[in-house]
């Protein structure tokens, strides 16, 4: 019977998990400075010019960007309803990034906890996020040409804290319990080294860019059609 309960708990927990991300992208899509009612939200998904047309499609999918260097031509969006611009350009691309940053932070907590062998590690407690934070900041103050690359040298720094936190734990091999420790004490520097950073910036617009990167914001995650 275990087995049987196991499995039936593990269909419980994807059907509901299921069911609230369902809830949670109709609430993103219909909350918002504009305001929109179910049927706005049907029409502005289902419109007609977005789905059959092709040239849509590509633009919405790769970007304007992508497309220019490709040479399709640029993007007409007179035909596009009002809705249908704020859903695929700003409510859907917010969505999809906010949850695939959920699935991301899932993962990464279950391999924490199967590395320390304990339920509460998670990438805050060990100091990675940390370290991805202080290497953001340092690129924002420091390497501002850099910026077009701050997802990668974040995870950089990221891989470059974990690396630092099992060289400090190890002693002829390593415990979850060092390596606890040792996110705790990275964490609380690069922590400490943030605020550092922010107390000496003088402009304002670099601290809000900073913020919201360090504070996982997504509400400047658009898709860029103009």
């Amino acid at each position: 019977m275990k087995p049987i309960d196991k499995k039936n708990k593990l269909k419980t927990i994807i059907i509901i998990s299921t069911i609230l991300l369902i809830i949670s992208l109709i609430f993103q899509l219909s909350v918002g400075s504009y305001a929109m009612s179910m049927c706005d939200i049907i029409n502005g998904i289902f419109n007609y010019n977005l789905l059959y047309n092709s040239s849509y499609l590509v633009h919405q999918i790769f970007g304007e960007t992508m497309c220019s260097w490709i040479g399709i031509s640029p993007l007409n969006t007179s035909l596009l309803s009002t809705q249908s611009l704020i859903i695929w350009n700003i409510r859907i691309p917010r969505f999809i990034v906010g949850a695939c940053v959920g699935i991301n932070l899932a993962c990464s907590g279950c391999i924490f906890q199967a590395i320390t062998k304990n339920e509460m590690a998670s990438p805050y407690l060990l100091g990675i996020s940390q370290g991805s934070g202080l290497s953001i900041l340092i690129i924002l103050m420091v390497f501002p040409a850099l910026y077009n690359f701050i997802p990668l040298l974040a995870m950089i720094g990221g891989i470059f804290a974990f690396l630092l936190i099992y060289l400090i734990a190890w002693n002829h091999g390593t415990s979850p319990i060092r390596l606890i420790l040792a996110g705790i004490i990275i964490g609380t520097i690069a922590t400490a080294l943030q605020g550092a950073l922010f107390y000496f910036a003088n402009d304002l617009l670099l601290i809000q860019n900073a913020m919201t990167w360090t504070t996982r914001i997504t509400y400047r995650i658009i898709m860029v059609t103009s």
